[in-house]
């Protein structure tokens, strides 16, 4: 009888255990995942919302004239600074007018200064391919807003509101850019590309910033090629709206 007893007391502490546990796996159904991605209407608002913000900021760029300053630097040292004017013309394509060059492109004479201008000439190439390359990522135009809207995933930081947009073989397979926006304006903040020129790996990393004037732009952006110790820093400056 006691035997009885004690099988009966067991199994019925089993049976509250089972309901312990189903309870729990039920609590945790309902609240789901910690952190998730939109849901794909809310995702697509988002995406809808930045991509018409860069949209509108390229257009104001145009209306705007400004000062570039471009900074090479090959395993920390400096090889080169340029500044120049940038505007647009009346086909809202840019105008570059080189204001100065450190060091002097006078290279010298002989087999020497050849030299010296053949290295210079591939690095000014190289540097124009790797600007050309990261344009092509932060200065987005119609219909790359469009592939980001279709193609990006956002996430949104809960404290700060703040929005974050992953997208990836965005203009070349296996690339990724990541960009931080503001949740309220949905201004770009900050971005990073990780991509790849002629076979080799590089990372662009952007901060961008607004003007009194409501302008959002591109203020900074540097490219890191790790296997070359190169690095390319451009700055822009003195916004004058035309």
């Amino acid at each position: 009888m006691r035997a009885k007893n004690g099988e009966v007391q067991q199994a019925r502490k089993m049976e509250h255990l089972v309901r312990g546990i189903l309870c729990l796996l039920g609590i945790l159904l309902l609240s789901g995942p910690l952190a998730s991605a939109q849901e794909p209407g809310a995702n697509q608002q988002i995406l809808a919302a930045v991509g018409q913000q860069i949209g509108q900021s390229m257009q104001a760029l145009t209306g705007y004239s400004y000062q570039q300053r471009t900074e090479v630097q090959v395993n920390g040292e400096t090889k080169s600074v340029q500044l120049a004017q940038v505007a647009f013309g009346p086909d809202k394509q840019p105008l570059i007018t080189p204001i100065s060059s450190q060091p002097s492109e006078d290279t010298g004479r002989g087999l020497r200064g050849r030299i010296k201008r053949e290295k210079a000439e591939e690095m000014k190439e190289e540097v124009q391919q790797l600007a050309q390359l990261a344009n092509g990522y932060l200065m987005l135009k119609g219909a790359q807003i469009q592939q980001l809207i279709q193609q990006g995933q956002v996430w949104v930081n809960p404290g700060s509101g703040s929005v974050r947009v992953d997208v990836s073989n965005f203009l070349q397979p296996g690339d990724h850019m990541t960009m931080n926006c503001d949740g309220m304006t949905k201004n770009r903040m900050q971005a990073q590309v990780q991509a790849v020129s002629n076979g080799t790996p590089l990372t662009i990393n952007a901060v961008f910033q607004t003007l009194p004037t409501g302008l959002d732009y591109l203020a900074q952006t540097t490219i890191n090629v790790p296997s070359k110790g190169l690095q390319i820093t451009i700055n822009t400056l003195n916004y004058i709206k035309q």
